[in-house]
């Protein structure tokens, strides 16, 4: 009686020549009862990183408005008065697209959007890009925005 090889590996040596500079490799699935000799491929992702989630805490003086939000953040996220926003930030002073919060690596970077009356952080005014610390305040027309993960 022949044997044959699980598809996963029989297929390895193609994938190999298709991606040669992806490391491969090949674990048990997770259901696999020790009878079975069934394998599946997974192959790893070079620099992902799991979401980040960064706690937002709005605010604005002058009517009483509070609220926290809860936004994960990949690579990047944009904050304006626009709907199609990631936070939207419903402030007549806020640009509609004010904002943009980029991931690199574990490290967060703020740029004002050439918004028409300017983001300030910390309360010095935003001049192009800066860095986003945990506990960092960003203050866009009448809202303030308190951000920490």
């Amino acid at each position: 009686m022949q044997q044959t090889m699980p598809y996963a590996q029989q297929s390895a040596p193609y994938a190999q020549q298709a991606m040669p500079n992806m490391q491969q490799s090949v674990y048990p699935a997770a259901d696999v009862s020790a009878q079975s000799t069934s394998t599946t491929m997974r192959v790893p992702v070079n620099n992902a990183l799991p979401p980040l989630c960064l706690c937002f805490e709005l605010k604005q003086d002058h009517t009483g408005f509070f609220q926290e939000c809860r936004l994960n953040i990949l690579t990047s996220l944009t904050v304006g008065r626009n709907p199609g926003n990631d936070l939207r930030v419903d402030d007549n002073v806020v640009s509609g697209s004010h904002l943009r919060i980029d991931r690199n690596g574990d490290s967060l970077l703020v740029t004002d959007l050439n918004s028409s009356n300017g983001t300030v952080l910390n309360g010095v005014p935003l001049n192009g890009t800066a860095p986003l610390n945990n506990g960092d305040e960003l203050q866009i027309g009448f809202t303030r925005l308190k951000v920490r993960w």
